[in-house]
This record gives C-alpha cells, sequence and structure tokens, in this order.
C-alpha cells in the first residue's frame, strides 16, 4: 500500500511540473516577465515546503532548542525575502520609465 501511495506522490508531483508552466504560460503569455516569476516561486515553493515538511518529520529541526527556531524562522524569511525582493524588482522595471 505505501509503494502505490508513493507512486501516486510522484505522479502528483511530476503532473504539477508538467503542467504548471503551461497553465502559467496560457494565462500570463510566454514573453510576460511574471511568468517566470510565478512559476520559479510556486513551484520552488512547494519544493521548499516539502524540504521543510522531510526536516520537520524527520526531527532534523529540533524546535524545542532557541538555536533550531531561529533557523528554521531565518529559511522562512529568506524564501519570502528573495521572492519579494524579485517581484519588487520585476514590478519597478516594468513601471519606470526609461531615462535613455
Amino acid at each position: 500500500m505505501n509503494y502505490f501511495k508513493n507512486i501516486f506522490r510522484l505522479l502528483i508531483c511530476f503532473s504539477i511540473i508538467y503542467y504548471l508552466p503551461r497553465f502559467l504560460i496560457e494565462i500570463l503569455g510566454p514573453k510576460n516577465p511574471w511568468t517566470s516569476f510565478f512559476y520559479m516561486y510556486s513551484l520552488g515553493g512547494l519544493v521548499f515546503l516539502i524540504g521543510l515538511n522531510i526536516i520537520l518529520k524527520s526531527k532534523a529541526c529540533n524546535l524545542n532548542l532557541k538555536s533550531d527556531q531561529i533557523w528554521l524562522r531565518a529559511t522562512i524569511l529568506g524564501f519570502f525575502y528573495f521572492l519579494s525582493l524579485h517581484g519588487i524588482w520585476i514590478y519597478f522595471s516594468l513601471n519606470t520609465s526609461s531615462a535613455l
């Protein structure tokens, strides 16, 4: 039973990897800079959450230790920091007129 559960999870992961870029291109278009942004941070966020889940379930991160709590927060805040920095960068590049 566990074998089929793992196969089902792999099929879901592969289908997300296959269909997500096609869905985003259909909605936003292939030349829209937001397409790659949403693809990177949705698929990357999914991988990030799966990694955090593995870390927490395997008890590699002991949330009773203050240092592990700090590193877990730093990791999560770092992901959202780069997401927002990248989003702001794209936003300003699209909405700022060129001085040239």
